[in-house]
C-alpha cells in the first residue's frame, strides 16, 4: 500500500492523473482531476506610494504580493489607472514568486483611481484614490526678507518669506 502526496496544479482546470504499476495503468486510470482555484482577492496585499500619491511624468510604483506568480499573464489579476484624461498605461513586472511590481506615469495633475481586481473582484482597498501633483521644483520658489539679503543682527530675531505657490508639491525645510 502506498500513500502518494500530490501537489495540485497552480491553476484551475481539468487534469488527467495517470497512475501506473510497473508501467501498466491501474484500474480506472487515468483519473480525471478537477482543480478549483481557491484564491480570493483578500489573499492579495499591496503597498507603495503609487497607491496614495504620484507626481506628473514621474514613475509611480505599486508592490503586490499574491499566493502565486503568473496572475497578470493569465489575466486573472488586472490593474487599471484612470485619471482626469482617461486611462494611463500600466507596466507589470512579475518577479516569479508571487510578487509583482506595477508602474505607471501619470501625464497630468488631478485625482486618479487605481483599481486592482482578481477575477473582477476588488482586492482589499481597491479602488485606491491617488492624488497626482506637480513634482517639487525648487527653482520656482522665491525667498525674500532682510536675512535673505544678508542683513541680520546677532541675538535678534529676523524673518523671511518663501513663496512656493508655483513650485509643485513639496515640503519646506530650514536648516
Amino acid at each position: 500500500r502506498f500513500s502518494v502526496p500530490l501537489d495540485a496544479p497552480q491553476t484551475s482546470g481539468v487534469y488527467m492523473l495517470h497512475c501506473c504499476w510497473s508501467g501498466e495503468h491501474v484500474p480506472g486510470s487515468p483519473f480525471q482531476l478537477n482543480v478549483e482555484d481557491n484564491m480570493t482577492a483578500g489573499m492579495i496585499t499591496t503597498s507603495g506610494q503609487g497607491l496614495r500619491e504620484a507626481f506628473v511624468m514621474q514613475q509611480a510604483t505599486i508592490n503586490i504580493t499574491a499566493p502565486r506568480p503568473g496572475l497578470f499573464e493569465s489575466r486573472q489579476l488586472c490593474c487599471t489607472v484612470v485619471g482626469p484624461d482617461g486611462h494611463t498605461s500600466v507596466a507589470v513586472a512579475d518577479r516569479g514568486d508571487g510578487k509583482y511590481v506595477v508602474t505607471y506615469m501619470p501625464p497630468n495633475t488631478g485625482k486618479y483611481q487605481v483599481s486592482l481586481l482578481l477575477r473582477d473582484e476588488d482586492i482589499p482597498g481597491s479602488p485606491f484614490p491617488v492624488q497626482v501633483f506637480l513634482p517639487p521644483m525648487a527653482e520656482r520658489c522665491h525667498a525674500r526678507g532682510p536675512c535673505i539679503d544678508g542683513e541680520a543682527s546677532a541675538g535678534k530675531p529676523t524673518e523671511f518669506s518663501v513663496n512656493t505657490r508655483d513650485a509643485g508639491h513639496g515640503t519646506l525645510t530650514i536648516h
